[in-house]
């Protein structure tokens, strides 16, 4: 007498069968979360070497910004301050008087900014039409000042050169430009330059 309904054997055939999809499912699950860890765990490790590479440029611009304030701080040291101009002054008189040479006339004119470009040498239509991209690129903080001052000074030759040499040799920073030598009365001469000297200074607001 036969038995109805599928027979054990094919009961045994189903329950594998549905073993074995239900493994291989749960096998592509687990798998999918493997790759969806190991994305993450590739994430985290560029996320640490992007950490590490900006955190190596942050001490590196510090050490760059340490570097600059003391480059700045020792350029400084061989600049004017505005207490120093008076002394200076007097300085020249001294080594004038040193060098035996008598001044004529020394007269000091307004700070303006150093510039790569004398500005007397742009055209009128030229500075208006870069005010409004120069606004737009102007340095902040302190800027590299220049004050000259017109010497004119009368002597004989070898106390003449004696003077400009003392000149030339100060501590601080100065240039000689425009020097221009006259014979009075043989021996002597008259001698006229202009001396600047340098200053790190703020600029000024402009006013509206």
């Amino acid at each position: 007498m036969s038995r109805s309904g599928p027979s054990f054997k094919a009961v045994k055939i189903l329950t594998f069968v549905f073993c074995l999809l239900f493994s291989l499912a749960l096998l592509a699950v687990l798998g999918l979360q493997m790759r969806d860890l190991s994305g993450k765990k590739e994430n985290i490790e560029t996320s640490k070497i992007h950490l590490a590479r900006v955190r190596t440029e942050i001490e590196e611009l510090i050490l760059l910004k340490e570097k600059y304030q003391a480059e700045k701080d020792d350029f400084a040291r061989f600049l004017f301050a505005e207490k120093d101009i008076p002394t200076f002054l007097e300085e020249i008189s001294g080594m004038a008087k040193k060098s035996k040479v008598n001044i004529n006339t020394m007269r000091t004119n307004n700070f303006k900014v150093v510039t790569k470009v004398d500005p007397e040498a742009e055209s009128d239509l030229k500075r208006r039409q870069n005010k409004n991209q120069a606004d737009l690129n102007k340095p902040k903080g302190p800027q590299l000042y220049t004050m000259p001052i017109d010497i004119s000074v009368r002597g004989e030759f070898k106390p003449m050169l004696d003077f400009l040499y003392a000149m030339e040799n100060q501590r601080l920073l100065v240039t000689l430009t425009d020097v221009t030598l006259k014979v009075r009365e043989y021996p002597e001469l008259e001698c006229s330059f202009t001396l600047s000297i340098y200053s790190l200074r703020q600029e000024p607001e402009e006013e509206i």
